[in-house]
């Protein structure tokens, strides 16, 4: 993730470039191709749809509510999902469950 923002601003304008301009940007042969080929049968309104009908929320790694000590290893997830009100707890007692 940080190769593509380095690269092209933010995910979402690297959403559909092909495996070879994924490439150029550093991205290694086979995630680029196997990324090419997820995107194929990934719809951003079902999965939208998904999320709110399960009450699942998320952020990603530029927002404030991203636990800090998570930011601090050497690749961090981009995304975290969750449920429940993140706002309503101090950042020093969160819990991040990763995996």
């Amino acid at each position: 993730m940080k190769k593509i923002e380095k690269a092209f601003g933010n995910p979402k304008n690297a959403f559909n470039l092909s495996p070879s301009e994924l490439i150029k940007a550093g991205i290694p042969q086979k995630i680029a191709d196997d990324f090419f080929s997820w995107r194929k049968t990934f719809s951003f309104d079902l999965a939208a749809h998904q999320l709110i009908r399960e009450s699942i929320k998320f952020i990603t790694w530029h927002e404030p509510n991203y636990p800090f000590l998570l930011q601090e290893i050497s690749s961090p997830p981009y995304i975290l999902y969750y449920k429940g009100n993140i706002e309503s707890v101090p950042n020093k007692k969160r819990l991040a469950v990763v995996g």
